[in-house]
């Protein structure tokens, strides 16, 4: 159970996020993942966390969970991240992720399109265009959805084909500026 979560967090994970995604003590959740340690699955790794020893290995622990559990899963993690109450690029993309994948269809939109919104207007403000791009194109599925309202979507249409242009995707620019265009 403890590694399942952990895979849903990534290939590193911190002690915090995964005992609050399990609803566990830090030293349960120690005691948990010890097997998976003395297999090599994991090791320590960075900030007094945790890391699989392989990407493969990550991948093969997430694609066992069935999808409801990856959405359960992915809310909590969300959750927790925002818990930690940290205003750092990696934290806000990693909430960002975590609650675009636990936004099931038929769920409200509005959270996962809240928090993709804020990771690329912060990429677009370090000028990483292609990850602002990257995380709009996410807002924009959560849009056509029901999140946000006309004018947003209309904005961000043409946010997200600046993003696209500047990033070198003139290609999916055009597609988003031929949107903007028949909303206008």
């Amino acid at each position: 159970r403890a590694l399942r979560a952990a895979a849903v967090l990534g290939r590193d994970f911190g002690h915090q996020p995964l005992s609050q995604i399990l609803g566990a003590s830090r030293v349960a959740v120690a005691a948990a993942l010890q097997p998976a340690a003395q297999a090599r699955l994991i090791s320590s790794g960075p900030s007094a966390g945790y890391s699989f020893n392989h990407a493969l290995v990550q991948a093969a622990v997430y694609e066992t969970l069935s999808a409801a559990d990856r959405i359960a899963l992915h809310a909590r993690a969300a959750a927790a991240l925002l818990e930690l109450e940290r205003d750092d690029d990696e934290t806000v993309s990693a909430v960002a992720y975590h609650s675009y994948r636990a936004a099931a269809p038929g769920a409200d939109p509005r959270p996962a399109f809240a928090h993709t919104l804020a990771a690329g207007r912060r990429a677009h403000r370090r000028l990483a265009f292609g990850e602002a791009a990257h995380w709009w194109a996410y807002t924009i599925e959560l849009a056509q959805r029901g999140a946000g309202d006309g004018a947003i979507y209309g904005s961000l249409l043409c946010d997200t084909a600046e993003a696209e242009v500047r990033a070198g995707d003139s290609l999916a620019a055009r597609s988003h500026y031929e949107m903007a265009a028949e909303l206008a």
